[in-house]
């Protein structure tokens, strides 16, 4: 095959020149060609003369007239003698007059410029053997046969060169082609083609060229335009109203064609092929469109072709077919290099625009818009798709975007948005499909009724992503705000594996009940690093059915609401969690999800699942809720019975009717069957066996009335009854009832009352139960439920501190409690009692104070609570305080202190705020007044910082709090809901840094001198400012300004660093000991935090003794210590201060770690408070006496304040009063300031 040759050029070097004229009004006959004697018509005698001429040199031009030249058949060939035969409009005609002349010559420059004239040649059949033929500006009609023969053929490397022509092809030419050409050149330039028959036959390569032209108004019921083993370029060309019947328009074996530029526009393609078919070739389309078209069996079909789409515009267009192997728009077979980059698909409504078999294709930056329409079907093929956007789609008419089978496909930065789908997204089927960044947003999924079957939803093959025997992988990907009505979102069948990497799942809705967003059924699923938040679904956001297997590790899943069970996960059928590692299910975060009925995380119909709450796992749960059951629940499992005790006069036993997490079901009324077996001494023999009889009998329909199941239980519950009258030398009644199950509970009367109580023995068996729902609203995810329940050693014990032994459930002597663990026996056994517990057997309680831990029925370990938070082993702080030691809040709402609040009020933070401004304030101002000033105000805020850590506890405490830079500062009122004392730490510091910035400045002063507030005031203090600068120490004052702050800060930044590295194991784990709903087992978020508070903390405390020390090495004045320190103290105690310190540092470590026990922390507080008091009232370190006596009165105070909390008669006020008296005391300190004057 040969490229393009291009049109030949008329400038080249030629020997001779012959011109030749043709016109109406000439003849044949006498005419000799010349200008003044023309020919009359274009065949004989003038081809004969040109086949004449022998020198290849020569250039013919033969000069046309206007009119109507018909019917002309020039049987002989154009010989290769001659370089070059051009036929043109004729532009003078002498037999005219001058003007008629001049109006030829321009009616004729404008034919040559416009490709239109009134030069019509009608049937000018000729062939061009070695020569170079040229038609310009003539009109060309084709009306009758040439025997079957081409109307114009090229052979031997000629070239025809066709340009500014008008040609016009009849309905009736069917027979033979236009333009036939072996092995030479066809040029279409600026010309018009319409109506029909066969256009071009290029083949044994020929190339052809087809450029700036119009093919408008054709019917072609044959192939318009063959390629063979050629060359075909088309450059700016429009193909309009083209009507396509049973064949292709265009067909090309083994050759090369190339569109550039070209418009398709109003095709109609009607039969059994498209438009368009390449087999062995090389296609190459750029920058083309398609337009307003119709197609019954596409526009493209392509075999064993490496074709490149580039730049494709395809608008509007239409085509139907069920078939999307032989009726898609463009079809792709064996070919292995298929390039679509940069087109544009919008309007359209086809069944399916692609459809590849046993190729590889390559589709790249490419816009899918308000399309009705399948986009690709693949068949055992390689599919890549990079950049493409879909979005504002209504897939009514077809059943899936993308459908693969057997095939491999790479999806990268693929968005699709602001659909409306009546069908899938994906079809997976034994395919391998990778998504990275895809984009999946704001779709909207439909049940399609042409489809499905209105009645049989399971027809109903509507998800998203259908994947079937298929291996998927979602990648960097964020899939949200997408709602489906009918169906899941994405499913998994017969043996699909796909893995979720770094994706986001959020605001997804599901709107049909049993249907999930995520659906897996005998397959496989993996999270990693996956969000799943804010899913709304009926029936769970991930169902997991018919033995699947689910995986996840680094995941968070949140904020998911579910209208019925299993706000998350939903198990059925043997299903579970991946468990062949640990780093299957590994730092997961289970938080706020929420299920109405029940399982806030979990519900599984028939699934044992694994333990995922497992501490191996490292996952997390937090404020998940339903019904019953807040993280795991399934359907009703088991029934325990509770017999009444011997001292209470009831004759009911409790039924509890349970799921197989221990949950009680409490929603909804089952019906019950109770058989009550008694077995009575011989004494009663006689009396009573008409009765046992009867019961009998009962007993005997109920065997008939169960399953096989319920007969061999009831046969073995007999064998055991007559096994107990034989030992015991009794006889046996029975008798049979019926009672329901509401709320999780059911009574049945145990008793005979004919009966007496000598030798009395009762026995009770739950023979079968039968659940009915009775409620008008059917659960469809809890079913109608049989079974059977025998309280025997598989079922173990009913009741709480239970345990079974020989056939019997019993109870731990008083003074014992049942193990949490078993023995080396491997039984489980009765232990001594826990201190600060009492143990009566069946009932097992905590003394005041003491919180009572207890694991599923039995009690592990007893803990004493802060004051006031826990009493009888009840929560009694406020009804919100739940959980570990009563200190966790129920849906995570915050704390202050210890009690947790209902509800935020973030506009507190504005009092807050204002406070650390104006404390900040007032250390920039203190430090220029003097020292008595200076000592008193330092004393009397580490007295309110001190009493806000001692008395940390008790509620009712207000505004002491914010001594210590706390933000719960009003008693039983938080600032922010959800938000844990760790946050509330990282406040404080950042509090203490902004207190710190303010006092180094000078903003303070210069406010009051610009605005005149205290005028005397701040003279005072301007005068104080400038007299230490210059004084020749002003080095060093500024160190004492700097020293003094440290002095009062030191407290709170102390209290904080405690508060967080304070530790306190409960049941070997490890909680902060503050806020015990703060987990320190492997949260890395956690820890985190810790060493961000720790560090800061640390690096504040050790400030003001690096710097000494480092002056102190450098031998530095500025920071002398014997001029800076101890000022305020006589010479001999210049280092009180280092003691004071320490004093404090003791009294915030106890006030942290004897939280928990309140009466321990107030006598070793209140020693070392004393003791203090004691050497300051006693050595009187201070130089002023002032200072001296209000350091005794704070001291006296707090001595006061401890010793009274400490009492009986501060232990009889109600709790909730003892912080307020609390606050009040420490105001005292107030008035004393005023009564000095200072």
């Amino acid at each position: 095959m040969s490229g393009d040759p291009g049109p030949p050029q008329l400038c080249c070097i030629f020997k001779w020149l012959n011109n030749y004229y043709v016109n109406k009004s000439g003849s044949d006959f006498s005419g000799n060609g010349t200008i003044d004697n023309p020919f009359k018509s274009l065949c004989n005698p003038l081809l004969s003369i040109i086949n004449e001429i022998k020198d290849p040199l020569t250039i013919v031009q033969v000069f046309i007239g206007s009119g109507n030249y018909n019917n002309l058949n020039c049987t002989k060939e154009f010989n290769s003698k001659i370089n070059l035969l051009s036929f043109s409009p004729y532009k003078n005609n002498n037999n005219n007059n001058n003007n008629n002349n001049n109006n030829n010559n321009n009616n004729n420059n404008n034919n040559n410029n416009n490709g239109q004239g009134d030069i019509i040649i009608t049937n000018f059949n000729f062939q061009i053997k070695g020569s170079t033929v040229q038609l310009s500006g003539l009109k060309l009609i084709y009306d009758i046969e040439n025997n079957s023969m081409e109307k114009i053929k090229i052979n031997d490397s000629s070239k025809l060169i066709i340009s500014g022509c008008d040609i016009t092809l009849e309905n009736q030419l069917i027979g033979s082609y236009f333009i036939h050409s072996y092995g030479s050149y066809i040029g279409l330039l600026k010309s018009n083609i319409k109506s029909s028959s066969k256009i071009m036959y290029i083949e044994n390569d020929s190339s052809g060229s087809i450029k700036n032209c119009l093919l408008k108004d054709i019917v072609s019921n044959q192939e318009s335009i063959v390629v063979i083993d050629s060359y075909l370029d088309t450059v700016d060309t429009i193909f309009e109203n083209i009507y396509s019947i049973g064949t292709s328009f265009l067909n090309s074996n083994s050759s090369i064609v190339t569109f550039s530029n070209i418009t398709f526009l109003n095709l109609l393609v009607d039969g059994f092929h498209p438009f368009t078919s390449f087999s062995n070739s090389l296609i190459d389309f750029s920058g083309f469109t398609i337009k307003n078209s119709f197609f019954q069996r596409g526009f493209l079909r392509i075999k064993n072709t490496n074709t490149s789409i580039e730049g494709g515009v395809f608008l509007n267009n239409k085509a139907y077919g069920s078939n999307s192997e032989t009726d898609s728009l463009i079809i792709i077979e064996d070919s292995i290099v298929v390039s679509i980059l940069d087109c544009n698909f919008n309007g359209n409504s086809i069944s399916s625009f692609f459809f590849f078999q046993n190729s590889k294709i390559m589709i790249e930056s490419s816009t899918f818009i308000d399309n009705i329409s399948t986009f690709l079907v693949s068949n055992n093929s390689f599919v890549f798709l990079f950049g493409v956007e879909f979005s504002n789609c209504k897939s009514s008419l077809s059943k899936f975007l993308f459908s693969l089978y057997q095939s491999i496909s790479l999806f990268d930065g693929i968005s699709i948005f602001s659909n409306s789908f009546m069908g899938s997204v994906l079809q997976c089927i034994e395919c391998s499909s990778s998504f990275e960044n895809l984009k999946f947003y704001n779709n909207e999924f439909f049940k399609n009724p042409l489809y499905s079957n209105d009645d049989d939803d399971n027809n109903d093959n509507t998800s998203a992503f259908n994947i079937k025997d298929g291996l998927v992988n979602i990648i960097n990907s964020n899939i949200h705000s997408n709602i489906h009505w009918s169906n899941n979102l994405i499913e998994l069948k017969e043996k699909s594996n796909i893995n979720f990497t770094n994706t986001q799942f959020n605001n997804n809705q599901i709107k049909k009940e049993n249907y999930n967003l995520i659906s897996i059924e005998y397959s496989i699923v993996r999270f990693k690093s996956v969000n799943l938040e804010n899913t709304k679904t009926i029936s769970g956001a991930i169902g997991i059915f018919n033995n699947s297997l689910f995986g996840s590790t680094n995941s968070n899943y949140s904020n998911n609401y579910c209208s019925t069970s299993g706000s998350v996960f939903y198990f059925n059928n043997n299903s579970n969690f991946l468990n062949s590692t640990i780093n299957e299910l590994l730092n997961n975060t289970f938080n706020n999800n929420h299920a109405v009925i029940s399982g806030g995380v979990l519900f599984s119909i028939d699934s044992i699942v694994l333990n995922i709450q497992d501490k191996q796992f490292n996952n997390i749960f937090s404020n998940n809720s339903a019904f019953f059951g807040d993280i795991y629940a399934s359907n009703p499992t088991s029934i325990r019975v509770e017999l009444p005790s011997s001292y209470n006069l009831r004759l009911e036993s409790i039924i509890r009717l349970y799921d197989q997490y221990n949950n009680l079901i409490i929603r909804n009324i089952y019906d019950i069957e109770v058989m009550v077996t008694m077995m009575i001494n011989n004494n009663n023999n006689n009396n009573n066996n008409n009765n046992n009889n009867n019961n009998n009998n009962n007993n005997n329909n109920n065997n008939n009335n169960n399953n096989n199941n319920n007969n061999n239980n009831n046969n073995n519950n007999n064998n055991n009854n007559n096994n107990n009258n034989n030992n015991n030398n009794g006889s046996l009644m029975v008798k049979t009832l019926n009672t329901a199950i509401k709320n999780g509970f059911g009574l049945f009367d145990f008793s005979f009352k004919s009966i007496g109580k000598n030798g009395e023995s009762i026995y009770i068996y739950g023979n079968y139960y039968n659940f009915t729902i009775y409620t008008n609203r059917s659960l469809t995810n809890i079913p109608n439920y049989s079974g059977s329940f025998i309280m025997n050693s598989s079922n173990l014990c009913p009741l709480q501190y239970q345990y079974y032994d020989d056939g019997e459930c019993k109870f731990c002597q008083v003074g014992s409690i049942l193990s949490s663990s078993f023995n080396d026996g491997g039984e489980i056994s009765c232990i001594e009692c826990f201190s600060n517990t009492v143990c009566l057997g069946s009932v097992v309680y905590a003394i005041d104070n003491y919180y009572l831990l207890i694991n599923n029925k039995t009690a592990i370990g007893s803990y004493q609570c802060p004051v006031g938070i826990c009493g009888n082993s009840l929560c009694i702080a406020t009804p919100l305080n739940t959980g570990l030691l009563c200190l966790e809040c129920m849906d995570g709402n915050s704390k202050n202190g210890f009690y947790c609040c209902s509800s935020g009020q973030p506009w507190l933070i504005i009092i807050y705020i204002i406070f650390i401004i104006l404390f900040g304030c007032l250390l920039s101002l203190i430090k220029y007044c003097n020292r008595l000033t200076n000592s008193i105000f330092k004393s009397a805020i580490v007295f309110f910082q001190i009493n806000s850590m001692i008395f940390y506890a008790y509620p009712g405490l207000y505004f002491i709090q914010l001594f210590r830079f706390s933000i719960d500062f009003i008693s039983n009122v938080c600032i922010f809901n959800q938000f844990n004392y760790l946050y509330k730490s990282i406040i404080t510091l950042i509090s203490i840094l902004i207190v710190i910035g303010l006092s180094l400045t000078d903003f303070s002063l210069k406010v009051l001198i610009k605005f005149n507030f205290f005028p005397k005031f701040s003279k005072r203090l301007l005068k104080s400012k400038i007299s230490k600068q210059l004084s020749n120490n002003s080095q060093s004052n500024i160190f004492k300004s700097i020293y003094n702050l440290y002095l009062i800060l030191f407290q709170p930044i102390l209290y904080n660093l405690i508060s967080i590295l304070s530790v306190k194991e409960i049941n070997g784990k490890k909680f902060l000991l503050i806020d015990p709903s703060i987990s320190l087992e492997n949260n890395n978020n956690n820890k985190v935090i810790l060493a961000f508070i720790s560090i800061l903390s640390i690096l504040l405390l050790l400030s003001i003794p690096l710097i000494l020390i480092v002056s102190k090495f450098l031998k530095n004045n500025f920071f002398n210590i014997n001029n800076n320190i101890g000022g305020n103290y006589k010479k001999s105690f210049k280092y009180w201060d280092l003691l004071w310190l320490s004093i404090n540092t003791l009294i915030c470590i106890f006030s942290v770690i004897l939280l928990y026990s309140p009466d321990y922390q107030c006598i070793v507080i209140f020693t070392i408070v004393f003791i203090f008091s004691f050497l300051n009232y006693y050595f009187q370190p201070q130089r002023n006496s002032t200072i001296y006596q209000f350091d005794n009165f704070s001291n006296l105070l707090q001595i006061i304040m401890i010793s009274f909390v400490g009492s009986f008669v501060f232990q009889s006020i109600p709790l909730k009063f003892s912080g307020l008296l609390i606050t009040i005391l420490s105001h005292l300190l107030i008035f004393y300031l005023i009564k000095i004057k200072l």
